[in-house]
């Protein structure tokens, strides 16, 4: 099984974003959090661009859905954002990635995100989650048996 480490930063609100790149590879993670009651909105992932410009992507262009949906259940200026990064194990390629991204929606179900709700694709995988977070994003999460 692999196992992996992600600790959470934050938390930012749209403005206050530096254009950072996430971990030592630049890809990382980052989430959407409705700032009345804590609840992980949205999840998503930033492989090849910083975190700041994907969540600015969420506004205009292609993925404009994304920030309708957010702008919808709070203000977005009000709303908060973790940003997260791999810190274990070091060296990663793009599938377990995706897999960590998949199994953290499949686990939260955000209500922004339409993929990766209903069915688990990671494989043998099991998210650490650390630092200051809501409590959605405490504790671990596991493949589930039946993937």
């Amino acid at each position: 099984m692999n196992r992996v480490v992600v600790r959470w930063h934050g938390p930012y609100k749209i403005g206050q974003l530096e254009p950072l790149r996430c971990g030592p590879s630049g890809w990382g993670y980052y989430v959407f959090i409705d700032p009345k009651d804590d609840r992980v909105i949205y999840i998503g992932g930033a492989y090849s661009e910083s975190v700041r410009r994907r969540i600015k992507s969420h506004f205009s262009g292609e993925t404009y859905k994304i920030g309708k949906c957010v702008g919808k259940v709070c203000d977005v200026e009000k709303n908060v954002i973790k940003v997260g990064y791999v810190e274990s194990p070091s060296i990663l390629e793009e599938p377990l990635y995706e897999g960590i991204e998949n199994l953290l929606i499949y686990n939260i179900r955000p209500q922004c995100n339409k993929r990766g709700k209903q069915k688990c694709l990671a494989k043998e995988l099991e998210i650490i989650n650390v630092g200051e977070n809501e409590p959605e994003l405490e504790g671990n999460y596991v493949t589930p048996s039946n993937s």
